[in-house]
C-alpha cells in the first residue's frame, strides 16, 4: 500500500482503512498515518515542482513582454523616421519648382469680366 499511497487521494486512503462500523485499531491508524505522510510528501514534491515551473514561466513571459515592447518601440521609431524623411522630401520639392497648373488654363482668368467683349449682355 505504501507504493500506491502517492497516487491515492486522502479520501481513498481513509476509506480503504476505515471501512467498518467500529473504530479502527492502533495498527490501522498507524497505516493510515503512514499513508497520509507518504501522500503529503508526494504532494509537497509536486507543489515544489509546480512553483518552480510557474517561476520559470513568469520569467520567460516577462522576457517576452520586454522583447515585444522593444520591437514595438523600434517599429514606432522607424515609422517616425520614415514620416520625417517624406516630410523633408516634400519641403525640398515645394521650394525649388514653379510649375503651371496641372489641369485647365495655365493663367488666371480676369475677375472683372473684361474679356467677354460684349458677347453676353443682359
Amino acid at each position: 500500500m505504501k507504493s500506491n499511497a502517492p497516487q491515492m487521494s486522502y479520501d481513498d486512503i481513509l476509506e480503504q482503512h476505515a471501512g467498518g462500523s467500529s473504530p479502527p485499531g492502533a495498527a490501522t491508524l498507524r497505516r493510515i498515518m503512514e499513508n497520509l505522510k507518504l501522500r503529503s510528501e508526494a504532494v509537497k514534491v509536486l507543489s515544489d515542482e509546480s512553483d518552480k515551473g510557474l517561476r520559470l514561466m513568469s520569467k520567460r513571459r516577462k522576457g517576452l513582454q520586454e522583447l515585444v515592447r522593444e520591437q514595438e518601440l523600434a517599429e514606432h521609431e522607424e515609422e517616425e523616421a520614415r514620416k520625417e524623411k517624406l516630410k523633408r522630401q516634400k519641403v525640398r520639392k515645394d521650394q525649388g519648382e514653379e510649375r503651371p497648373l496641372a489641369v485647365g488654363a495655365h493663367a488666371l482668368a480676369r475677375q472683372d469680366g473684361g474679356e467677354t467683349d460684349g458677347k453676353f449682355k443682359v
